[in-house]
């Protein structure tokens, strides 16, 4: 998720916290709206000042690219010159309760209640949720069953496995997978002597 310049709160809360309440990661993105000429200095002595590390500034100095000095980016969301701006910009593509791209939180023209709003832009992030583990692509590949499914980072995934379905208590740990977003393919190393055994993978 990308996350417009909400003052430092928002980027420190999710940092300590490892990402929302479904584990899922957050970016913090500070934007500056201000045209080259306009107030430059002010808008630098405050990136420094809060310590954004990353900032991206809405305007064009080199007239070859287009018309110089734009605030193309903040007018797609509010009148031209009204400050500040905050977005919360959903960009998970497998999230089952939200769509890719999706507007979370938009505000424009300044918050009349900090905290409230606040408040309100962690609700807008904690509404990500990310899909449960999906077990796909289940093969047998060299003499062993393997099988693949989505990571998630600031969780850990518990592939478990038992010999029958008839007691809750016959599951039993085979490996733990923790802290990533990308695919994990388990294989399975268990002894060939075993008639069946089925698998499952619990997120914690």
């Amino acid at each position: 998720m990308a996350v417009g310049q909400t003052a430092p709160y928002i980027r420190d809360y999710y940092a300590r916290r490892g990402g929302n309440n479904h584990g899922l990661p957050v970016g913090y993105v500070g934007v500056s709206l201000m045209s080259q000429t306009y107030l430059q200095p002010y808008v630098d002595q405050f990136i420094d000042e809060f310590g954004i590390d990353v900032c991206a500034h809405d305007y064009n100095a080199n007239p070859l690219l287009g018309p110089v000095h734009t605030n193309g980016v903040h007018d797609l969301f509010q009148a031209p010159f009204v400050k500040p701006v905050l977005l919360v910009i959903n960009c998970v593509s497998n999230s089952p309760s939200r769509a890719p791209g999706e507007l979370l939180f938009n505000l424009g023209g300044g918050p009349a209640d900090w905290p409230s709003t606040i408040s309100s832009i962690r609700a807008a992030i904690d509404s990500v949720a990310a899909p449960p583990p999906r077990l796909t692509d289940a093969r047998v590949s060299g003499g062993r069953f393997q099988f693949t499914f989505p990571g998630q980072i600031g969780k850990t995934n518990h592939v478990e496995s038992t010999t029958n379905l008839l007691s809750p208590e016959s599951w039993t740990l085979v490996r733990s997978y923790y802290g990533s977003n990308a695919p994990i393919t388990f294989r399975d190393n268990g002894p060939f002597t075993l008639r069946q055994r089925f698998f499952r993978v619990r997120r914690q």
